[in-house]
């Protein structure tokens, strides 16, 4: 952490407090976005900030394929379009570059809201991934797979999802 802390610039140390905050009181040591907000976790995760990619996981569970795009959209677009005005609206006008989406997490967990069986997610990381790269052809977008190995779907449900969507994702 003191790394991390150093390593931010002035200005960005009390976004870099905040983060620390969440980090030490998150039950998995994650922040999350309910706690600061895109514009936050882009700076604080960014590559200028500590030398990394973000990466940012669209709602698969109870939010749309156009919920998904329309995200791509506020994070990627130049000023000019909906989502990128009210990007800039928030004070950012220049795109953030996330290059990295996964669509989704652990959507094969009965514990996750909306939770799908492997046909669903696959069909609707499908949809969604040809919606956000209309927004940006640049990105990467990486799909789910199962929870962990001791899931009784395991691996039927990684096979059932990666040959419904394969040919527009990059990474499982």
């Amino acid at each position: 952490d003191q790394n991390f802390c150093m390593g931010a610039l002035a200005q960005e140390r009390h976004l870099t407090h905040v983060c620390l905050s969440i980090l030490e009181e998150a039950p998995f040591c994650t922040p999350s976005l309910r706690e600061i907000g895109e514009a936050e976790a882009v700076l604080i995760l960014g590559e200028d900030l500590i030398n990394t990619a973000p990466m940012m996981a669209a709602n698969m569970g109870t939010a749309t394929i156009q919920d998904a795009a329309n995200l791509v959209e506020y994070c990627n677009a130049p000023v000019g379009t909906k989502y990128a005005d009210l990007r800039a609206s928030h004070g950012v006008k220049d795109p953030y570059g996330v290059k990295y989406w996964c669509l989704g997490n652990e959507m094969d967990g009965p514990w996750q809201i909306g939770h799908l069986e492997a046909a669903e997610y696959g069909l609707k990381a499908r949809e969604a991934a040809k919606m956000m790269l209309w927004h940006d052809s640049d990105i990467k977008l990486v799909l789910c797979g199962s929870s962990n190995s001791k899931m009784s779907t395991y691996p039927e449900w990684d096979r059932v999802a990666l040959e419904l969507c394969w040919d527009q994702i990059d990474y499982h």
